[in-house]
């Protein structure tokens, strides 16, 4: 009998590969560390300035150069595919490379090209991914009026006034109007525009070094768009070579009437030639372009040149821009004169993509093993046979040294002499590129999760100004407005308008918390929401307050919690806008009671109270219009106006506060109107019916968001591994989506009926079905969003509970559909952390029906059944990534990594009390020993562990199994025990990769 083990592999949803026949488009992958695993997608297609062989040059520097994988497209006719014809406008194919691309570089000229492959473009932009344009992208589509991407046009003026000047003036914020300079006469050479001295982007560009044989051209300033920055400008040269000086003053009496009409002084002002802007199609999200009027392919005989597209490409992806970027010509490169030839020259040309293969060997970096031994268990070449070591071929494997300690332990018990020491692993990749081996700072170094569409919510530490909330709920309200909800003080902290949330692109966003995407227009004091003691009380006591949870329907969201005995739901909602100002709705059901209990208003610039028509109570923001204004609507409940300004030691104003008190509040409604508006407007804002919400409605589920949207994809069932009994089926992961989700996978269950459900580090649930023995129908579908940094996920009662840094969450399905609309907070009876690399991982339950999670800061921590407490039973720990439980009770495992205060990787049989070692003081606990340690060649980066229960597995049924998230591998950890002593182990590694990091099982 085969044993299977399940383990969900980074696959892909792949575009279309090439038929048999004529290669139509090219495809560098470089398998480097600094960008392997992103898909950059070059467009070409202008009939003048040579694309084709620019985008080709480009792609091959960053593939061998930097280790991207590289796509190059090309303008063909459908009749001869393969055959590189600029001047046919209406067919690009391969444009579904975009479906998984990081980064676009776009270089077209006037394309008209048909639905499917546009769709494929639109899909991209409104996705938020990142945009390079080149020399004429801001011509880049031409299409007759009566098309449906007309509005993509040059020069497009029409009912669609966000596309003025179509894709160009939308996208990259420029449009062709002009040569300033003298097309072929004179050539450009990029000054670094004033203030933008320190730009990333500029970074090893020495001063002039940025040229083209291309002319300069006009670009119409202000740059439309928001976050726009001017990097160079253009200086028009008086000749054809970089030296150049200079043009002068005119007349320009011999030059072309178009330079004429451009002024007397080409250089004052010299036209923009390199800029950064951010885009948003109309229905899409945000994203990041980098735009200039340079690119053609003799544009890139100058370094400063290359160089500059390089680096704007890194910093449109967020990574770190190298101090002087490699960007040193790979194969030949003799780029041809720009001249528009007629389509009848190409076709005799023949041109074709092949032409283009790379002949220079994928990136390769420099360095040698260090500490290097003559003796055979040394050699990165062998131990790659007979191991089971399936991924050993692939080209990011080619450094590393495999089966070190199986092949040191052959070689001695094989009779040769063994030394008094035994000569220690090398490191990783043999020790060639240092500690790190061949990772690169810049591989977690990604804005991917500010392009997700990450639903109503999002869970997570929030920043802002000097204000840090370690359990905030971001919350979308529609027309452009968010709001911050804070679990801990049980207030709404800040409404902003403009984008949602934005997240770092360092460490894939998850080191630095959350920050509003705009300005802030609203806040409150820094004091707990709700308090029976008078307002502006800074905390809650023990047991006076819990946050119970929140509804989700469809984009509506109800935050339901507890003050002393009286339980709230609350919504917060735009109600309408209009060109004078917009309502915000806060409607309050409140049940149990009576009670005295005093309510903070959300605007925090409260002033005065006035008494308006109909008994309602406002705060009026007098100075200043547009003002800001709250009232009560009253209905069953009785308010009484509180305001306090509040002044610093130096006797220094700081923002006003205003609560509303309750006496003997009990079972009713409360209804708060905020105008955000001119002042004048507000009495009549204020009085305006609404729509009361219904909260019953609101609680038992809404429309489903995804449930029509599964991703099926086909797996791999395993064969057996090489000298084992087991096999490792492959499940693909949808690493492309319509989401934008980020899939890194954070833990998994099992439902009764054998679905999955996968909780993903960006705070996504997914359900996975179609887990059968051929695994050729399993589909994906998301059924959760917004949680925070789920990184442990388990299923009991075929109910889902989810670690965050937050809180577990208990997730319910009200309705029945198959989406969760409920997520309760089952237990926060535990620390958080605003630290970038606090991480609270691996949630499982034990037979007894205790929960256990590690936290960064905390160390073990068990959770009653009920999740009514959690206790820390053991710390010490670092970086600690998962635990183990076994299914009877009784025994707990986890792990640590190496590092500061911790030696080597360990495994630990944790009892209660026990210190591991981190953080240790003089006259602090001893010490608790590993049961195992794990050298750095076997394990460089711990995951967690699991018990065996199936009896599928035979003898291995009940035993333990570890996870190694830095090797991809796995390993039985066998335990020893003897009353009365600790638990002492030996990891046996198991033969079989994975093609990721594993933690799980």
């Amino acid at each position: 009998m085969i044993g299977h083990l399940t383990l969900l592999t980074l696959g892909l949803a792949p575009a279309s590969a090439q038929e048999d026949g004529p290669k139509q488009w090219q495809v560098y992958d470089g398998f480097a560390p600094e960008g392997y695993g992103r898909h950059l997608v070059f467009i070409s297609g202008d009939e003048e300035y040579r694309s084709e062989e620019a985008l080709s040059q480009l792609a091959k520097i960053m593939a061998v150069r930097h280790g991207f994988k590289c796509t190059v497209l090309y303008a063909q006719s459908p009749d001869q595919p393969g055959v590189i014809n600029p001047q046919v406008l209406d067919h690009i194919p391969g444009l579904d490379a975009l479906r998984t691309a990081d980064l676009m570089v776009i270089f077209t000229r006037f394309r008209a090209l048909p639905d499917d492959q546009m769709q494929e473009i639109e899909t991209y932009l409104k996705s938020g991914r990142p945009v390079v344009g080149l020399r004429t992208a801001n011509h880049g589509f031409r299409f007759p009026e009566d098309s449906k991407w007309h509005h993509w046009s040059w020069q497009y003026h029409g009912e669609k006034t966000a596309w003025e000047e179509g894709f160009g003036g939308l996208v990259l914020g420029s449009w062709f109007f002009s040569h300033h300079g003298w097309h072929g006469h004179e050539s450009t050479r990029g000054i670094v525009e004033k203030g933008a001295e320190k730009s990333e982007i500029l970074r090893g560009i020495d001063s002039g070094s940025v040229w083209g044989a291309t002319d300069v051209y006009g670009v119409k300033e202000p740059i439309p768009g928001e976050k726009v920055q001017i990097l160079l400008r253009g200086q028009v040269l008086s000749g054809m070579e970089p030296d150049d000086a200079p043009l002068g003053k005119g007349p320009y009496e011999t030059a072309p009437d178009y330079v004429k009409q451009g002024g007397n002084d080409k250089n004052d002002p010299m036209q923009a030639l390199a800029w950064t802007k951010s885009y948003q199609l109309p229905g899409g999200r945000k994203g990041l372009a980098f735009a200039t009027t340079m690119g053609a392919a003799t544009d890139l005989v100058a370094e400063g040149t290359r160089r500059l597209i390089a680096n704007g490409i890194f910093w449109c992806l967020g990574m770190d821009i190298p101090e002087r970027t490699d960007v040193a010509i790979v194969d030949t490169f003799e780029p041809s004169p720009f001249k528009t030839h007629p389509r009848e020259y190409w076709e005799q040309r023949q041109l074709k993509v092949s032409d283009f293969d790379l002949k220079t060997p994928a990136y390769e970096p420099g360095g040698e093993p260090q500490g290097k031994v003559d003796l055979p268990y040394f050699d990165v070449t062998g131990g790659r046979e007979g191991y089971g070591h399936e991924f050993a071929g692939h080209p990011i494997n080619r450094h590393r040294l495999y089966s070190f300690y199986d092949r040191q332990a052959e070689y001695y018990l094989d009779g040769h002499p063994v030394p008094a020491v035994l000569p220690e692993y090398p490191g990783l990749d043999a020790g060639t590129f240092g500690h790190w081996g061949m990772f690169h700072k810049n591989s977690f170094k990604d804005r991917r999760w500010n392009l997700m569409e990450t639903g109503p919510a999002v869970c997570g530490i929030l920043r802002v100004n000097d204000q840090t909330y370690t359990r905030a709920i971001a919350i979308r309200l529609g027309e452009g407005l968010s709001a911050a909800f804070d679990v801990e003080t049980l207030r709404f902290t800040h409404v902003w308008k403009g984008g949602f949330v934005n997240h770092s692109a360092s460490r894939w966003g998850i080191g630095n918390g959350i920050e509003p995407d705009g300005e802030v227009i609203l806040e409150t004091a820094q004091a707990i929401g709700w308090t029976a003691g008078g307002p502006w009380l800074k905390s809650y006591g023990p047991g006076e307050a819990r946050f119970e949870g929140y509804h989700v329907n469809g984009d509506r969201l109800v935050f339901r919690y507890a003050v002393a005995d009286i339980h709230i739901q609350d919504w917060l909602a735009v109600d309408e806008k209009s060109e004078g100002g917009l309502r915000l709705i806060r409607q309050i059901k409140v049940d149990g009671g009576p009670s005295d209990l005093s309510l903070q208003l959300l605007d925090g610039k409260a002033g005065e109270g006035e008494q308006l028509e109909g008994g309602a109570w406002a705060v009026l923001q007098r100075s200043g219009e547009p003002g800001v204004t709250t009232g009560l609507n009253r209905e069953a409940i009785q308010g009484e106006l509180v305001a306090e300004i509040s002044s610093d030691k130096a006797g220094k104003t700081s923002r006003p506060s205003a609560a509303l008190h309750f006496s003997n509040l009990s079972s009713g409604r409360i209804d708060l109107v905020t105008w955000i508006g001119p002042v004048s407007e507000a009495e009549s804002a204020l009085l305006k019916p609404f729509q009361k919400a219904n909260f019953k409605e609101l609680s038992s589920g809404g429309p489903a968001r995804y449930l029509d949207h599964p991703i099926t994809l086909s797996g791999h069932p395993g064969q057996p591994v090489q000298g084992s009994p087991f096999a490792i089926d492959r499940i693909p992961v949808p690493l492309q989506n319509e989401f934008g989700s980020v899939m890194l996978i954070g833990g998994h269950d099992f439902f009764s009926n054998g679905d999955a459900a996968v909780c993903t580090m960006f705070g996504d649930v997914w359900r996975v079905s179609g887990l059968d023995y051929d695994l050729d129908q399993v589909t994906w579908t998301r059924i959760a969003t917004g949680l925070n940094q789920a990184l442990g996920l388990c299923i009991f009662d075929d109910q889902i509970y989810v670690i965050g840094r937050d809180r577990i969450t208990r997730l319910h399905d009200r309705n029945g559909d198959g989406e969760i609309d409920d997520y309760e907070n089952f237990c926060d009876q535990f620390p958080s952390s605003d630290g970038g690399h606090d991480f609270y991982t691996g949630l499982q339950r034990d037979g007894n029906g205790y929960f256990y999670f590690v936290a960064a800061n905390s160390g073990v921590i068990r959770v009653a059944p009920d999740g009514s407490s959690a206790e820390p039973i053991a710390r010490g720990l670092r970086n600690t990534n998962g635990v183990g439980a076994s299914p009877e009770g009784g025994i707990v495992t986890t792990s640590t990594n190496e590092g500061d205060w911790t030696p080597a990787s360990a495994v630990f049989e944790v009892k209660d009390g026990d210190f591991y070692g981190r953080y240790f003081e003089k006259g602090g606990p001893e010490i608790a020993p590993a049961m195992c340690y794990l050298p750095r060649g076997l394990d460089n980066s711990s995951g967690g562990q699991v018990f065996c229960s199936s009896e599928t597995w035979g003898p291995l049924r009940g035993k333990l199994f570890h996870f190694s998230f830095g090797a991809g591998t796995w390993m039985m950890i066998l335990r020893d025990t003897e009353e009365g002593r600790r638990t002492q182990g030996a990891a046996v590694p198991l033969p079989g990769d994975f093609e990721s990091g594993a933690h799980r099982g």
